[in-house]
């Protein structure tokens, strides 16, 4: 690794960012998706008491 590269990129930072934000993105989405899950099961009447074991 040639850490004195003249062409690196110099917004490193700002590139970090927006990869942080999209993996939070994705991690919302899938939390609304396991949210929707938990509460169909709950209201299921046959699963009613699946979750709590």
């Amino acid at each position: 690794i040639d850490y004195n590269n003249s062409n690196s990129p110099k917004d490193y930072i700002i590139i970090n960012l927006y990869l942080g934000i999209t993996k939070v993105e994705e991690f919302f989405i899938k939390l609304k998706d396991i949210l929707a899950y938990y509460i169909a099961i709950s209201l299921y009447p046959i699963y009613k008491n699946y979750l709590e074991a």
